[in-house]
């Protein structure tokens, strides 16, 4: 818009691509929520008990809830959360390691593109014992889009 004609709008004030504009950078909460989306849901129905004072307890304790899901850590600079890494533990003691990273140089880490991804660990995670991995979804920075992988 300009000061001389206050609703007229230049094709590139409309029609910036979203490549020129930069990332587009998640808040936490934004995190949290796509990251809950990612996790894999029940196949059956729940196993569901009455525990004391009248609290529904999940027996299926292998498949991630919110209520078992630990921040592991959250990281940010200037432009906001650039890593934030959430745990599960399962009833084995298996662990998930969930975590977002967004594209950039930092100091703990350099990732070239915005993603959600899993690694799976044999045992606590200060075993070192990492079996395998998952990325979750991609971040296209062209179209501003993610794409869930899994």
């Amino acid at each position: 818009m300009s000061v001389e004609k206050p609703m007229s709008t230049s094709v590139a004030e409309t029609f910036t691509p979203v490549s020129e504009k930069g990332p587009r950078i998640l808040s936490l909460d934004e995190i949290k929520a796509k990251l809950e989306t990612l996790i894999p849901k029940k196949t059956q129905s729940s196993i569901l008990t009455l525990e004391e004072g009248g609290a529904v307890i999940d027996q299926d304790k292998n498949l991630p809830t919110r209520e078992r899901l630990e921040t592991l850590r959250t990281l940010e600079d200037k432009n906001g959360v650039y890593l934030h890494e959430t745990v599960f533990i399962d009833e084995s003691g298996d662990t998930t390691l969930y975590s977002y990273r967004r594209a950039g140089d930092y100091a703990e880490l350099r990732a070239a593109n915005t993603v959600f991804d899993a690694a799976y660990y044999m045992g606590a995670m200060k075993d070192d014992i990492c079996v395998g991995g998952d990325t979750l979804s991609n971040y296209d920075e062209h179209t501003g889009k993610w794409t869930d992988v899994k």
